[in-house]
């Protein structure tokens, strides 16, 4: 970027605290985006902009990148009026321009004023000192204060090792953006070249981003430590070792073997039967990939290589499809609340292993084992567990000899197949990673996040009972899922439990169930569903005028005041107005009239229906009982 300073950059103040001195950068910025004067007049528009965002303060260059976002954006208007005509046009020689039209109006036009940075000498150094600017404006901390910069600089041409390290962590203006494999290919070939004397190169840890995850985790599992027993004792110190797969030739996955994080504790089951399933341990683990079998070929996949996760070990406790159901679910309700997993089985936040075995009725000793790995949904899990135990009893029915193995179900025959046998712990052949420190948690800090667990599923449950009376049917639905409960107490907070838990258990789960909506990306908002109770329990509708206005609700998004305005759907809570149309129903009807009298009570409904017909369902049916039951008793 030049060095001359336009004489109108001068005359603007370096903070733009005037109102002349911001006009003045909006004029600058319209001139970048619709250029006049040819290329030459581009370019002087482009280096004076630029000249002027490098001689601002911190203030200035605040105000202008707020500028540059706030009025040099995409037109929402534009963008969602083009959208809705693509959308909805019906002639093919249009859709072409109509996309045109919807590409030009997606490209703001600040891409324009930071296209033609790009285009100037140093453009791309400006344009990352100018992000280092947004990202110190929004995040302070910085990762360069942790480089000793007193350190002596030694000869790079002596060196025998180069180090990566994280470019977005080092340059702030790439905070954030992965460069990826392309890029280091690209520094080493140069590398390469210029410093012959280089033959080794390292990252500086084994998985970037390793150290946070672990902390992160960590405190996942310190957080299951006490509630509904999941884990009772927490070790203090942890270490981490790699294991060989004989089936894997690439690098080996991390995991606890010796150490596990957390051991102990249980999950109550309570449904299909009444037991407690203990946890063996709780271990984290670093992934390598995986094997894909197709037919008689195998493929490496890598995506998963240095994934992050957490193994939940069981104790052969579960006796049946039916248990192993409960105890994932229960065990997914857990990770839910705490916030650890959101327990996604299908995009694989949450995987299950199940491991099978049979014996005969009367013996103690298991079976071999068969491990199906990577189930994703829990009527997957059911299902292989079914059909491996039928395989196996009919394997020892014949004579024939149970393997310990591996094995993968497949949903579409209902089917599991052997992918390799099964090893033991010691055919792992673990190993101390010399790269992973052994990780510490003090006791202060296991207390400390002892002290900060939230309210668990069951414990939630049995406070809906005790507290607010609900059964227990409704108390498992209601407190099965955290945002389903917080949805809850907040309408509970305003009306009764009687009047509140069907139209969310009901009318609402009904309608987001059809739209396959999750509660939080309801169209009706728990405030907006007390405002349409609001008006049940003053009288201002009826239940069933109700039901019409959530409908609405649920399409619109509007309030339910809005809609029994908008609509005209208040209820007619006057007698005076009611008792004409009760007299006339009764006089055009004579002869029920007569059965009623003689003592046909059950009559009473269809007076009442033909006046609510009448009102169009707006009129009070306690008003209109009252006034149909003192008229036929010649009141």
């Amino acid at each position: 970027m030049t060095d001359v300073i336009m004489s109108w950059v001068g005359n603007i103040s370096s903070d733009l605290a005037r109102s002349q001195d911001m006009d003045k950068l909006f004029g600058r910025m319209q001139e970048c985006v619709s250029p006049k004067g040819g290329e030459v007049k581009a370019r002087h528009n482009t280096m004076s902009l630029g000249n002027l965002y490098l001689h601002l303060s911190d203030v200035g260059k605040a105000r202008f990148l707020r500028m540059l976002n706030d009025q040099f954006s995409s037109s929402r208007e534009d963008v969602s009026r083009k959208i809705s005509e693509y959308v909805n046009n019906s002639n093919a020689e249009l859709e072409e321009k109509l996309k045109s039209e919807l590409i030009s109006v997606l490209l703001s036009p600040r891409l324009a004023i930071l296209r033609q940075f790009m285009s100037l000498s140093e453009g791309v150094k400006f344009l990352v000192d100018m992000r280092a600017d947004v990202v110190t404006l929004i995040r302070k901390d910085n990762v360069q204060a942790l480089l000793d910069g007193s350190i002596p600089k030694k000869d790079p041409a002596d060196a025998k090792v180069a180090v990566f390290y994280s470019i977005s962590n080092t340059q702030v203006g790439l905070s954030g953006i992965n460069l990826g494999n392309f890029l280091i290919k690209r520094v080493v070939e140069r590398l390469s070249d210029e410093f012959r004397n280089i033959k080794t190169y390292v990252t500086l840890s084994p998985v970037p981003g390793f150290v946070h995850w672990l902390k992160s985790l960590t405190r996942d599992e310190a957080v299951i430590l006490q509630k509904l027993g999941i884990t009772q004792t927490l070790s203090e110190v942890q270490s981490l070792v790699g294991k060989v797969n004989k089936y894997e030739s690439f690098a080996p996955p991390i995991t606890q073997f010796h150490f596990p994080i957390a051991t102990g504790g249980h999950i109550t089951l309570d449904e299909c039967s009444n037991k407690d399933v203990r946890i063996s341990r709780i271990h984290l683990e670093q992934d390598a990939g995986k094997s894909i079998h197709v037919g008689d070929k195998t493929y490496i996949d890598f995506n998963r290589a240095g994934v992050a996760l957490m193994e939940i070990v069981s104790e052969p406790d579960l006796r049946s499809p039916e248990e192993a159901a409960e105890y994932i679910k229960k065990l997914r309700m857990i990770l839910r609340a705490i916030g650890t997993c959101d327990g996604d089985m299908e995009s694989g936040s949450l995987r299950c292993d199940a491991n099978v075995s049979v014996r005969k009725v009367g013996e103690s000793k298991l079976g071999a084992r068969s491990e199906i790995k990577n189930l994703n949904s829990i009527k997957y899990l059911t299902q292989a567990i079914k059909y491996e135990a039928r395989r196996q009893v009919e394997v020892l029915e014949n004579a024939g000899v149970v393997s310990q193995s591996t094995m993968l179900f497949d949903a579409d025959t209902g089917t599991t197949r052997t992918t390799r046998e099964k090893e033991d712990a010691c055919d792992y052949r673990y190993f101390p990673d010399p790269d992973l420190l052994p990780l510490e948690l003090t006791k202060a800090f296991i207390d400390n996040i002892r002290a900060s667990l939230p309210e668990l599923p069951s414990e939630k449950r049995d406070r809906y009972m005790r507290d607010i009376g609900l059964s227990r049917y409704d108390a498992d639905i209601l407190s099965s899922d955290k945002d389903v409960s917080t949805y809850f107490e907040c309408v509970v907070a305003k009306h009764t439990p009687d009047l509140a838990v069907p139209w969310i258990t009901g009318e609402l789960f009904g309608a987001l169930n059809k739209r396959g909506l999750s509660i939080t990306d309801s169209p009706v908002s728990a405030e907006r569903l007390v405002g349409l109770l609001d008006l049940i329990a003053d009288g201002t509708i009826s239940g069933k005028i109700a039901k019409q206005v959530f409908a609405l609700m649920f399409e619109t998004e509007k309030s339910a005041p809005d809609i029994v305005r908008e609509q005209g759907l208040r209820q007619i809570t006057s007698e005076e107005a009611l008792a004409p149309i009760v007299d006339r129903i009764i006089a055009e009807n004579p002869a029920e009239v007569a059965e009623y009298r003689q003592g046909k009570g059950k009559l009473l409904g269809y007076f009442v229906g033909k006046v609510m017909k009448e009102t169009g369902g707006q009129a009070n049916p306690g008003l209109v009982n009252a006034l149909i039951k003192r008229r036929l008793s010649g009141d």
